[in-house]
């Protein structure tokens, strides 16, 4: 079954969203264009999207660096290296273990290193308390703070068909809408006492009116704190 073009969506300033999901199951991904400073663009979560992934990704300009976002979201950064052998990798030092050694990438550099590319009031941040090396970034757009997340919360809107449908859905625990899926507890989680209190003081700071995710649609919500803060409860 063959990953086809999802949507493309232009949430905020500086942001584009590309969409690939499999033709089967209707599960699919995506790759989060960030605009540098620079005017290159950063690739949170390069992903294989279909036939026409790098045509989408050219189309929107120089690829000047490539975003690991978790430990899990690398299997197509080998071939995103050899198209764009000038941009480069970025990871969490939690993510950097696993990528560097059952991965086998090379020359990937400390994720703060990315931060001098982006607008004076954007933030990285590892996730306190996951296995996986999750980042979030904060990016500023002129009507309130862009949250990017890779797995912590996903905003999923394509129902899911076929077995492996059944099994993402129920087994995974990822519902249509917006949610914190099962897996963050069965896969992602190391230290649940460290990372709630970390999550909910850093949602309350960045105070963010839009998510962006790697899984499902962009969300706007003049309440989305309020939100993401209940479903932690």
């Amino acid at each position: 079954m063959a990953m086809v073009r999802g949507e493309t969506w232009t949430p905020g300033e500086g942001i584009t969203v590309l969409e690939g999901y499999n033709s089967g199951t209707s599960w699919g991904w995506n790759t989060i264009a960030l605009r540098q400073t620079n005017g290159e663009i950063a690739l949170y979560s390069p992903s294989w999207l279909g036939d026409d992934t790098f045509a989408r990704i050219d189309a929107l300009g120089v690829v000047g660096a490539l975003i690991i976002p978790s430990h899990f979201h690398y299997l197509a950064v080998k071939k995103f290296q050899a198209k764009y052998p000038s941009a480069k990798v970025y990871a969490s030092a939690g993510a950097m273990p696993k990528l560097t050694g059952k991965g086998a990438l090379q020359n990937v550099l400390p994720i703060e290193g990315v931060l001098s590319q982006f607008p004076a009031k954007a933030d990285i941040q590892e996730v306190k308390g996951y296995k996986t090396g999750e980042v979030w970034i904060t990016m500023p757009t002129p009507t309130g703070n862009a949250l990017i997340v890779c797995d912590a919360f996903m905003n999923y809107h394509r129902p899911l068909k076929g077995l492996m449908g059944f099994v993402v859905r129920n087994l995974g625990g990822i519902p249509q809408g917006l949610s914190v899926p099962r897996t963050i507890g069965l896969l992602h989680m190391k230290d649940k006492a460290a990372h709630g209190p970390w999550a909910r003081e850093t949602l309350g700071k960045i105070a963010p009116t839009l998510l962006v995710v790697t899984h499902g649609e962009p969300l706007r919500d003049a309440q989305l704190t309020e939100r993401l803060l209940a479903l932690m409860k």
